[in-house]
């Protein structure tokens, strides 16, 4: 769900395009049909960054919030897909989780810095 409160719109990409000269088109290109499809859909002026927000924990994690726990992936009934977070050492009844390794779950983040990162990123001149 950390994914969906970022959301790069048309604006932002317009600026990237103009601003990227290595990257800003093919960006544009690419996300062109992705921004359309959220704009019929669901009315949405842009899209959530999914794969980017992965990439941006990796290179500045400090931009989110996380919560440790062991996960779990529901695989059947009206829940089928969700992921479920057991945070702290509460037993209970029934509990499959016990002794499962925690996980780091990331659950918000700064999105202005997260568009100032990419912006940033995609902006810079490669090194030669």
């Amino acid at each position: 769900d950390v994914t969906h409160q970022t959301v790069m719109t048309s604006d932002y990409i317009d600026r990237l395009r103009m601003n990227s000269a290595s990257y800003g088109e093919f960006i544009y290109q690419i996300t062109h049909f992705y921004a359309d499809f959220h704009k019929k859909v669901a009315g949405m002026d842009g899209f959530y960054v999914h794969d980017s927000s992965a990439i941006a924990y990796a290179i500045a994690p400090e931009l989110f919030k996380v919560k440790e726990g062991a996960v779990r992936v529901i695989t059947e009934g009206p829940a089928m897909g969700h992921t479920l977070l057991k945070e702290g050492d509460k037993r209970y009844p029934i509990d499959e989780w016990s002794g499962k390794p925690k996980q780091r779950v990331c659950v918000e983040v700064d999105d202005k810095g997260l568009l100032e990162l990419y912006m940033a990123t995609m902006t810079q001149r490669a090194a030669l």
